[in-house]
């Protein structure tokens, strides 16, 4: 994965529930971004649970998260 400065796994919980694992391998706080959705870790790993389906919300949860990055100035 070289090149690589930000990892998103999402994955569906339950039928309810979509975990989002966050890790960074650059200056992306992971952190700052977990807490926007109400969840928190460490700068380089961090994560949130949110309710609904991967299949509906994953592409809106990445786009976010990647303005977010560009906002700040991240990557």
């Amino acid at each position: 994965l070289k090149g690589v400065e930000l990892i998103i796994l999402i994955r569906q919980l339950d039928t309810r529930r979509v975990k989002v694992s966050l890790r960074s391998t650059s200056n992306v706080n992971c952190n700052a971004i977990a807490l926007l959705f109400g969840g928190g870790g460490h700068f380089k790993e961090s994560g949130f649970v949110i309710e609904g389906e991967v299949e509906k919300i994953g592409d809106s949860i990445v786009s976010r998260i990647l303005k977010e990055v560009s906002k700040r100035k991240w990557m």
